[in-house]
Order: C-alpha cells, then structure tokens, then sequence
C-alpha cells in the first residue's frame, strides 16, 4: 500500500515539474521572440513641424504579446526608413515610441460629395465670418456649427427678392411711383427664411459640417506643422445640400437648396448687397472617436 501511494506521489510530482517546466519555457520563448518597433532615443527629441532624421531614430523592443497590442499604433523597425525625412506635428521627446498619429499628413482637397443619398448632391458654400467675434483657430474641419442671424439684417431684402428693374428710359424718381396696376407701393420685402428674432433670443442657421477654415483642411497644429500657411480664416467652407427640382416650365430641372442651406445662402446674399460684416457662429461639442 505504502508503494502504490509513493508512486501517485511520484506521478504528481512529474507532471507538476512537466508544467512548470513548460511555462518557464514558454515565458522564455516570448523574451526571446522581440519585435522592434521605431522609436526616439532617450537625450532625443523631435519638435513639432521638424523632419525626422537617421540619428533621431532608434530600436524599441517589446515582446511578441506586447508587440501584437502595438502594431496598429507604432511602425515596426524594419519600415524605418519610409520615416525618414517625414515631418512630425507634435513634440516628441525620447526615450517613446513613433505612434502613427505622430506622422499624420494634412489633406491635400475638400473632402465631400461621396455616398449621399440618391437625387441629392453635395456642394462646398463659403461663408463669410466676423474674426473680432470668434477664434478660428478654434475650429477644425469636420467640427458643427450654426451661424448666427444679425437682427439687424432680419428685414432686408436679398437679390432674388429686389424689385424689378426700372424699364429703359426712367429715372430713379420713378421709383416712388405706384405701379399703374396695383395703385400703392409694395412694401419692402422680408430676408427670405430668415425672420427677426424675438426680443432676448438669437435666430440661428445650423448645424452645418465645416470642411475647411480658409484653405486649412486639418486641425491647426498638423497644418502648421507640415509648413502650409493659413489663410483667409475670415472664411468657412461649409457642407450644404441641394436637390434637382423639375416642372413643367424647366423640364431639366434646377437645383434648388435644401434646408437649412437655403436659409444661409439667402443671408450670405444680403450680406454681399448690404456690405456688412461677417457672420458669427456657435460650435457644437465634437462627438468622441468611439461615437463616430
């Protein structure tokens, strides 16, 4: 009996020895197994919008597990030398990793007019903005806003709703004169889509997606950082949609605003023919990457 229980003593023991042995192996096999990934060395660092040299680069290695949590995010060492050269938009200083959003690049044309639904088209309309109002630094592309409605351009007329012009050979006193057929004087006409606000609220046109701040197409640090100088931030270039309207008088049909663009493209008009400042606007929260 004392024999049989030594040697189910003597049996556990083995295979308790074989599975420790087995992971020690293991945990081993996995040091040994290092993947390199590009990095700054320690006493090295790269400033925003500077170029990324040989003698700034350096081996960083991780384990085959750690290194299958990185590979999305860094650049293996064996693409070094694709880094070379490129700029960085953002501080780095060693010893850390190359990531992947350190090296982005700017883009390079507006981006819009892709997968919209059928019968409706995308167009880029710029609008005038008031800088002494607002920080257009501030906003990014792909950021939502809403412009506000000035009260005091509540009540006049855009182009479309002029009076027509004076036949040939009239003068402009003929402007006072009543029509023959009406007998009165119309009344002037009200800024289409776009009323005066109640006394203490603001009349707003909105959300709108931005696709650029003047000819910046990305967020400020990355465009500074790539050399590309900003300009003409006094205007926004927002998404608005348009749809093919037909009828009988026009049977290939125009296109005609929709909502709420045709609201803003009515007050970009007036604001051409009264020569008043630019608009204003309110930024929306930006919506967290998970949610996009």
């Amino acid at each position: 009996m004392k024999g049989i229980n030594g040697l189910i003593l003597a049996i556990f023991l083995a295979l308790a020895g074989a599975a420790f042995n087995f992971l020690y192996l293991a945990s081993r096999s996995s040091d040994v197994n290092m993947v390199g990934f590009v990095a700054i060395p320690e006493g090295k660092e790269v400033k925003a919008g500077q170029r990324l040299t040989e003698d700034k680069l350096t081996k960083m290695e991780y384990t085959k597990r750690d290194a299958n949590r990185l590979e999305k995010s860094a650049y293996p060492y064996d693409v070094r030398s694709s880094l070379i050269g490129q700029r960085v938009w953002h501080n780095l200083t060693g010893p850390t990793l190359v990531l992947r959003d350190d090296m982005q690049t700017p883009l390079v044309e507006l981006n819009f007019g892709r997968n919209v639904p059928e019968g409706i088209s995308e167009r880029a309309a710029f609008v005038p903005v008031d800088t002494k109002k607002m920080v257009a630094s501030l906003i990014e592309p792909g950021d939502e806003v809403a412009f506000v409605v000035p009260p005091t351009l509540g009540s006049r007329p855009t182009l479309a709703a002029r009076p027509p012009r004076l036949p040939a050979g009239k003068t402009d006193a003929a402007k006072a004169e009543p029509p023959k057929d009406s007998g009165k004087l119309e009344p002037e006409p009200e800024l289409a889509g776009v009323a005066e606000p109640a006394s203490g609220n603001i009349d707003m046109i909105g959300p709108f997606t931005v696709l650029s701040v003047g000819n910046r197409l990305n967020k400020s640090e990355l465009w500074s950082a790539n050399r590309r100088p900003q300009l003409s931030e006094s205007v926004l270039v927002v998404l608005v949609r348009v749809k093919k309207v037909k009828d009988d008088k026009d049977p290939a049909g125009k296109e005609v605003f929709l909502p709420p663009a045709d609201r803003l493209m009515g007050l970009i008009e007036t604001l051409s023919v009264t020569n008043a400042p630019g608009l204003t606007c309110l930024l929306y929260p930006r919506k967290p990457k998970s949610e996009e």
